[in-house]
């Protein structure tokens, strides 16, 4: 067990973020799961399964977006007059859109989304950084139920659940 510097609280031996509140610990590059086997790479089904599942998500980001204006569409944040209003904005939802295609790898191995974000790192679907943002600060993961989720930036102001927050799959 991992007890966090932040709060206080235990976490499982190898977590990169704590559970509760999401505090990064410190040697993330250390990663290794206790009493979880590695996975066989194999290269040539992981290549066939990022293009399906890259396809897979344009078409679904694309279909989603003209039917439920609560999607943001990637690089549709502007501002003003249609400018852009923060390239942070851009560059999380981009960051974010690797992790959602991670999600829906995993998904299609595994039927269900993994109840934890270091399940994608231990079976070398991200690395940790994927999961920073644009301001340094991890997203936010949360299994929502076996085929739901939700994925979020805190935003510029490191605030969870506020208008700046940066979400794919609609607002919080």
């Amino acid at each position: 067990m991992i007890k966090c510097p932040a709060c206080g609280r235990d976490n499982l031996a190898g977590s990169i973020f704590c559970s509760t509140c999401g505090h990064r610990f410190d040697a993330p590059s250390t990663f290794a799961p206790v009493g979880l086997p590695p996975r066989p790479k194999k290269k040539w089904l992981l290549a066939a399964i990022v293009l399906l599942a890259a396809g897979l998500t344009v078409f679904l980001v694309t279909r989603t977006a003209d039917t439920d204006p609560t999607v943001p569409v990637p690089g549709a944040a502007t501002g003003v007059g249609g400018l852009q209003a923060d390239p942070k904005v851009a560059q999380t939802e981009q960051r974010l859109a690797t992790v959602v295609s991670a999600l829906n790898r995993w998904l299609k191995q595994h039927l269900s989304y993994p109840e934890l974000a270091e399940l994608l790192v231990r079976d070398d679907f991200l690395k940790p950084t994927d999961f920073d943002d644009a301001w340094g600060r991890r997203v936010d993961y949360e299994r929502l139920d076996a085929q739901r989720y939700r994925l979020c930036s805190r935003g510029p102001d490191n605030l969870p659940k506020t208008e700046d927050d940066v979400c794919l799959g609609g607002r919080p």
